[in-house]
């Protein structure tokens, strides 16, 4: 063998134990980075074992078990995955790994899902997640299902629960610190339609999310947006341009939750259609305890009935009070066809939380503070005392006071004249002011003390605010 060839043959020797070494290094950085994702999952609530994990020279193919949490006393859903693993030997390559996971359906489901998926794309394809781990340790998540769906549950068409949805994707990603997580999907379409008679359709949605952990720190923001919601049933609505925007913050046990609300018009399909526009509202929670919460929510998801839920949440709602958390509505504000309305609200608790057995009773009203304003054109508070009067009057005449059973007789909408003799009575009590057709209030209660635009009042009076 003369030189040149010799040379070549050496340089091909090095180039393939250089390949195989660095894939041997590459391969075992991913396997260690594969099992620390799956020990991750942990803090999201799943938990991911690895059965099985077996290294080639360019990839690998690894088996799992997902354990999906459960509520109500069910036991947890299981779910085997196989994973085929590509990685490359050397940084050139975008990523240290490319991974496809597809589900391990049992064979006799196979066909059943199949169909219900419309049989194209295949089950493993429709239901199966790319991932993509970077060099620095992040990954991104792709789901994919099938672009359009359509399948009724529970029942056939007449009867059961018909889900159908034409362009919808999903991603999620994990930062390299594993400090941050970010998810969106996107859908094209998406309806629901139950019993034939009730039906919603989403027109392009997205959610997107993301979380992120400094310390004990945890904040999750979410935002939510669809082009048109339609709602059909009793009383059908239409729905365009919402934007719902939250930003929740959890540190030293104490939940703070932002909720902005924005909505471009809502019609409602009823006598007529009467449209509000241009609708916004902030919510906000304060120094709320998440430990009570979750005490709270597994109560009630445990309990075998409502009574005993009932009776636990109440005892551990008292301790909620003991971070003093604040509620509020801010900058809340539509147009009506009668008008403009607008509103603030806040209701804090200042005490000690030592309030007895229960949040709903022994609560010293003088640890509570409250404030609402509230401006509304004359035309629509009429509506509003209307509708209440009218629901009074329902109450009322629910039971006969001397048989104890059901009335027949109808019941009346109360007249323009009932209406403004109640409005009357409460501009003359101080409740409201009225100022060129618009009706405003403005509350205050400051330990113990109601104060209602700008002069004192007994604390009857808020039983006289309830149309608004």
């Amino acid at each position: 063998m003369g030189s040149t060839a010799t040379k070549v043959v050496g340089a091909l020797v090095v180039a393939t134990v250089a390949l195989s070494t660095g894939s041997f290094w590459v391969g075992g950085w991913v396997e260690q980075v594969f099992r620390d994702s799956a020990a991750e999952a942990v803090r999201f609530g799943l938990k991911v074992t690895v059965i099985d994990y077996q290294r080639g020279v360019f990839g690998a193919v690894a088996r799992t078990e997902v354990v999906f949490p459960s509520s109500g006393g069910d036991e947890p859903i299981t779910v085997l995955f196989n994973h085929n693993i590509q990685h490359g030997p050397i940084p050139a390559f975008t990523a240290a790994a490319y991974i496809r996971s597809e589900p391990v359906l049992p064979e006799d489901s196979v066909e059943q899902i199949s169909e219900i998926l419309g049989g194209d794309p295949l089950v493993s394809e429709a239901l199966a997640i790319d991932s993509t781990f970077a060099w620095g340790g992040g990954h991104r998540h792709r789901i994919i299902l099938p672009k359009k769906f359509e399948a009724t549950f529970n029942g056939d068409k007449e009867s059961g629960v018909r889900v159908a949805w034409d362009g919808i994707d999903g991603e999620f990603s994990v930062h390299s610190g594993r400090e941050r997580l970010k998810a969106s999907i996107g859908i094209g379409s998406l309806s629901l339609v139950r019993n034939v008679n009730d039906k919603i359709q989403i027109d392009r949605a997205a959610l997107n999310g993301e979380i992120r952990r400094d310390g004990n720190t945890l904040n999750i923001d979410t935002k939510f947006t669809a082009n048109k919601i339609v709602a059909e049933g009793d009383v059908d609505k239409t729905i365009d341009k919402l934007a719902i925007d939250s930003q929740a913050g959890v540190a030293d046990g104490a939940l703070n939750l932002t909720v902005k609300l924005a909505v471009g018009e809502i019609v409602r399909e009823a006598e007529t259609r009467e449209t509000i526009n241009n609708g916004k509202m902030t919510l906000a929670l304060e120094n709320v305890d998440v430990g009570v919460l979750g005490v709270i929510f597994n109560a009630i998801l445990q309990a075998d009935d409502e009574q005993a839920a009932l009776v636990v949440a109440q005892e551990q709602s008292v301790k909620l009070l003991q971070r003093q958390p604040v509620l509020s509505i801010k900058d809340a504000s539509a147009h009506w066809p009668e008008g403009d309305i607008a509103l603030d609200f806040r209701i804090g608790y200042v005490g000690t939380g030592e309030t007895g057995q229960s949040i709903l009773a022994d609560t010293d009203l003088t640890s509570i503070t409250a404030d609402w304003q509230l401006s509304l054109p004359r035309p629509l508070a009429e509506r509003f005392v209307g509708k209440q009067l009218y629901e009074d009057e329902i109450e009322a005449n629910a039971f006969d006071d001397t048989e104890g059973e059901s009335s027949d007789e109808p019941v009346r909408k109360p007249t323009k004249e009932q209406i403004d003799k109640q409005i009357a009575s409460m501009i003359d009590n101080g409740i409201l002011v009225e100022n060129r057709g618009v009706l405003s209030l403005d509350a205050a209660f400051r330990k113990g003390e109601l104060m209602l635009n700008g002069s004192s009042a007994p604390i009857e009076s808020l039983l006289s605010l309830s149309p608004f």
